[in-house]
Order: C-alpha cells, then sequence, then structure tokens
C-alpha cells in the first residue's frame, strides 16, 4: 500500500510542477508525511527531485540563464547547511506543525497576492531569495516558492524560467543530499520506495507535458494551492 501512494503521490506532484514550474516538493511533503515518517519523505522528496528537474529543463536546456542559478545558489548553500543543522535539534511533531504553517501561508500568499506584487531583478534580492530558499530546503526540502517569485520578475519568458528554475532545483536538491550525509541527517531509502516514486514522478512529467498548453494554469493553481492550505491546517492540528 505504502508503493502505491508513493507512485499516486509522486505522479500528482510531478505533475503539478510540470505545469506549473515548481511545486513537486512541496505536494510531495504535504502527502508524504502521512503515511511515512518525516525524515523518509523529505530523503525521497529530495533524491528523486533531481530526475523530474533533468526531465522538464533537457529539452531547453540553451534557455538556462546560468548567472541566474549561480548566484542564488551560492547564498542557498550558505542557509542550507545552518538549516539542516536545526534540523537536529527539533522534535518530529515541532517539525510537522512548523511545515503546516508554511505550507497555510504559502497557500493564501500564491492564491491572492502571486500576480500583485512584483520583485525587482537585484542582486539583494536575488541573494535573499537564494537564502531564504536554502533554508525552506534545509528544513522542509521546499526551496521552491522564494525562487518562483523572484524568477517570475526576473527573466524574460515562459522557457527561460521553466529551464532556469528547474536547473536551480536540480543543483539546490544535489547540495542539499549531501549535506545531509555530510551531517549524517540522511536516512536510509528503501529501493522499491525509491523506484515506485521516480516511476510516478516520470508519469507526472509526461502527462504534465502533454496538456502544458491546454490548462488554464491560474484555475489549477488556486485549487493546488487550496488544497495545500487546507493540509496545512491539518498537519498543525494534527502535530
Amino acid at each position: 500500500m505504502t508503493v502505491l501512494l508513493l507512485f499516486l503521490t509522486s505522479f500528482v506532484s510531478a505533475f503539478i510542477q510540470s505545469t506549473t514550474g515548481f511545486g513537486y516538493a512541496i505536494m510531495f511533503m504535504a502527502i508524504s508525511p502521512y503515511f511515512l515518517p518525516y525524515n523518509v519523505a523529505s530523503a525521497l522528496s529530495l533524491t528523486t527531485s533531481p530526475v523530474g528537474n533533468v526531465a522538464n529543463v533537457v529539452r531547453r536546456i540553451r534557455m538556462v540563464n546560468w548567472k541566474q542559478v549561480i548566484i542564488p545558489m551560492v547564498f542557498a548553500t550558505i542557509s542550507t547547511y545552518t538549516a539542516i543543522e536545526l534540523t537536529k535539534s527539533l522534535e518530529l511533531a515541532t517539525m510537522r506543525r512548523i511545515l503546516g504553517v508554511l505550507l497555510f501561508f504559502l497557500a493564501i500568499w500564491f492564491v491572492f497576492f502571486s500576480n500583485k506584487v512584483k520583485i525587482k531583478p537585484t542582486l539583494l534580492n536575488c541573494a535573499i531569495a537564494g537564502f531564504i530558499s536554502g533554508t525552506g530546503g534545509g528544513l522542509f526540502s521546499i526551496s521552491g516558492p522564494p525562487m518562483v517569485l523572484y524568477y517570475l520578475s526576473a527573466l524574460r519568458n515562459k522557457e527561460e524560467y521553466m529551464a532556469t528554475i528547474q536547473t536551480y532545483f536540480f543543483f539546490n536538491n544535489l547540495v542539499t543530499i549531501a549535506m545531509r550525509i555530510i551531517t549524517g541527517t540522511f536516512p536510509s531509502i528503501s529501493l522499491f520506495m525509491f523506484i515506485a516514486t521516480v516511476i510516478g514522478l516520470l508519469g507526472g512529467v509526461t502527462l504534465g507535458t502533454k496538456v502544458y498548453a491546454k490548462l488554464n494554469g491560474e484555475a489549477m493553481k488556486k485549487y493546488v494551492y487550496g488544497f495545500m492550505a487546507l493540509s496545512g491546517l491539518w498537519i498543525v492540528i494534527g502535530g
């Protein structure tokens, strides 16, 4: 049953990422802790995300804005290490409640304010986005939202946006994995769980890519983040 749930969770999460540019880690970490230990869910999210990043960027590799990848990655690497060290002193229930609050407020932000607030593509904003992204990745394996807000303002078109953000996520995930291994906070995961998650991910990417041009993106995002807000509240209440 766990393997099937992982397949379905990964499929939905990857589908969302392939049609919006982000969301795999958010959705995966909103659902999988219900049936997996938090640290195992986080490890699966981290190790499978790069597969989806490669699948989404391979056709757009020439559109990657490398400057906009490297600068935030420097600051994200610094904050990721600090956040991972912090997780050693937090209890599981505390981690889950923090995650729930984060998901709820992210959902509210994206539903009501993402189209009204514009972030200027300055070096300072780039550094801040990377630092917050690294903190979220280190604590919750969720590093996407700060970079989404920044990249939507900094990049020229949706193809450059998709290529650049997927490349950033790829390197960010690899850095986070390496740091978790170095700090001894990376748990062992089942090979069958990993394979089921990857298969679901590739299925989600395939379907998401095919329907990308036909989706009503705004309506879908509001539905997704409405669900995410409810999930966040449930985690906060349930602990």
